[in-house]
């Protein structure tokens, strides 16, 4: 067996299961060794109920009854007594009925784990996960991995199958460079995901946490570097800065230009003139003046007869850049069309023609900009 082993291959995976790991893009052992937990549970310190003090806290206990019942529209609470040989606890789940059919009123334990805290006049364990006892008979005493949903698929049927594969995981590749795993002091990658699925106490998995957001990041920068590296071998229309233009522009303005965003304008004005395709973040908080940087930029490309695209993420927000920007550019000759999703029939038809035939400089839209017949 090894990293590309399909998982019906492993003992225990039956069609059914293989089927349900599969929709979550589970298909080898390597890709169930990388799918991680999306938290851990604390069973490494369980205390009698009678010994509990407010805080997070783990208790091992059965079910003696429960009930589920509407609170409110789009609320359902479900309540529950849990005894152990010390006591009796208050449990409550806030929209969680199936915990009714999990859990029932039986002998049999779970370990519950959640927040042991006072609320209506009452000490209760609030919204607590439940592990039934006797299927732990590994995890019980340690950190105990919880995996997202599989439709169907119980967080202990993965644990039992990454368990099979735990010695598969000291063969997995490293991904980072040797140099940096050591410099930065770093756990090895293989080493980082055992610590997940298996850890040992809580600062485990902080330094493995750690690792694999480093990873992480390190392959976004580096993703990141690469692009723009492939981006400079494309061509990008040349565009000539023009002083008068843009300061003819700014001189109209009711309001003088801060020095951020004078800066940012020149930027972008020294970008055109290169040959490769810009490639810019504008950042600043709202009313900080982004749309007149972008103003400027539109001036000086219909200047030299090229068109402009705003995408904004609303219609309302589109519409509003438009009544802007209009303002800003119709004295000058330049015109600005809005193009969104409630623009239909005739009309729609009509400034799709204008924008193709380059009747329109600026074009402030939503993602109605990408559509097929859309061609500027």
């Amino acid at each position: 067996m090894n990293l590309t082993t399909k998982l019906e291959q492993v003992k225990g995976v039956g069609p059914k299961t293989a089927a349900q790991l599969r929709s979550a893009g589970l298909e080898t052992v390597g890709d169930l060794l990388v799918f991680l937990p999306r938290k851990h549970e604390d069973f490494t310190n369980v205390a009698p109920i009678a010994e509990l003090k407010p805080g997070n806290v783990t208790i091992r206990a059965r079910c003696e009854k429960i009930s589920t019942r509407p609170v409110r529209r789009g609320l359902r609470l479900t309540t529950a007594v849990l005894v152990d040989d010390s006591g009796k606890l208050n449990a409550v789940w806030f929209n969680q009925p199936y915990r009714t059919q999990q859990l029932g009123a039986s002998d049999e334990y779970f370990f519950f784990s959640g927040v042991f805290e006072y609320n209506y006049g009452r000490y209760q364990l609030t919204n607590p996960s439940a592990e039934l006892a006797k299927e732990l008979p590994v995890q019980a005493e340690r950190l105990l991995p919880v995996y997202r949903q599989l439709r169907g698929l119980k967080s202990q049927t993965v644990r039992k199958i990454i368990e099979q594969l735990r010695p598969l995981m000291n063969v997995l590749p490293e991904t980072l460079p040797p140099s940096v795993v050591v410099h930065e002091a770093l756990m090895s990658r293989a080493d980082a995901i055992s610590t997940m699925h298996f850890p040992r106490q809580a600062g485990d998995v902080v330094r493995a946490r750690e690792r694999l957001a480093f990873e992480e990041l390190f392959q976004l920068i580096l993703a990141s570097q690469l692009n723009k590296i492939e981006n400079q071998k494309l061509q990008g229309y040349q565009i000539t800065f023009e002083p008068d233009v843009v300061r003819q522009f700014v001189s109209q303005l009711p309001f003088a230009l801060t020095n951020s965003q004078r800066r940012a304008a020149w930027d972008i004005l020294q970008d055109f003139e290169r040959a490769t395709p810009m490639n810019r973040l504008l950042q600043g908080d709202v009313g900080s003046g982004k749309t007149v940087v972008a103003g400027i930029a539109a001036r000086q490309a219909a200047s030299a007869g090229h068109q402009t695209a705003l995408m904004a993420p609303t219609e309302i927000l589109a519409a509003q850049h438009a009544e802007t920007l209009s303002t800003l550019l119709s004295p000058f000759g330049v015109t600005v069309g809005l193009l969104v999703g409630s623009v239909k029939g005739a009309a729609r038809t009509a400034l799709c023609a204008q924008i193709a035939s380059g009747g329109v400089d600026v074009v402030v839209g939503t993602h109605a900009l990408f559509q097929d017949k859309v061609v500027f």
